[in-house]
């Protein structure tokens, strides 16, 4: 059996810019993502603070941002101060960072993970392989609306598909 460990690797940042600003964010390389965030945001960071690193470094910083939610500009950059960013960052880190080294079995089965992520996987991957095999092909348009097309019905969208077949239950339950 082999065993890899996973390191965490999710460090949250908190960056202070000469606009009076704060941002936080999440990287694996904060040093290059806040050289990068300066370059092309046209700002330079003032002062910064890194937490960390994290295996849920995404989540923290989701919780970070509800919490601010009242003090955002836009996306992630905040009308806060610096001390207190740090603070709450450091206060939300301490109750949900996942700092763990996490040991993980390489077996190349992932059948556990698929059937506890989505139970259901199974019927999808059954209804779209008859999907498949009766030649319907499935898009997307530029408002990302998903949009079904098969020669016999040309092109619809998946509710009519989902009417058809209550339509077919009841008539072969009519039978």
């Amino acid at each position: 059996m082999n065993e890899n460990k996973i390191k965490p690797h999710q460090w949250v940042y908190i960056i202070e810019t000469n606009l009076n600003r704060l941002k936080v964010g999440v990287a694996s390389n904060p040093a290059e993502r806040i050289s990068t965030l300066e370059r092309i945001g046209g700002f330079q960071v003032t002062r910064q603070k890194l937490i960390g690193p994290f295996q849920n470094g995404y989540q923290v910083e989701a919780e970070i941002h509800k919490r601010f939610n009242a003090q955002r500009i836009i996306g992630e950059w905040f009308s806060v101060s610096f001390e207190d960013g740090v603070q709450l960052a450091t206060s939300v880190a301490k109750e949900i960072g996942d700092s763990r080294i996490v040991n993980c079995n390489n077996t190349g089965d992932c059948q556990e993970i698929l059937d506890a992520m989505c139970p259901d996987h199974q019927i999808i991957s059954d209804f779209l392989e008859a999907i498949y095999n009766v030649n319907i092909k499935i898009t997307q348009d530029e408002d990302e609306t998903i949009w079904l097309e098969s020669e016999e019905y040309g092109l619809f969208k998946p509710d009519f598909l989902q009417a058809f077949m209550k339509l077919e239950k009841i008539g072969d339950a009519a039978l």
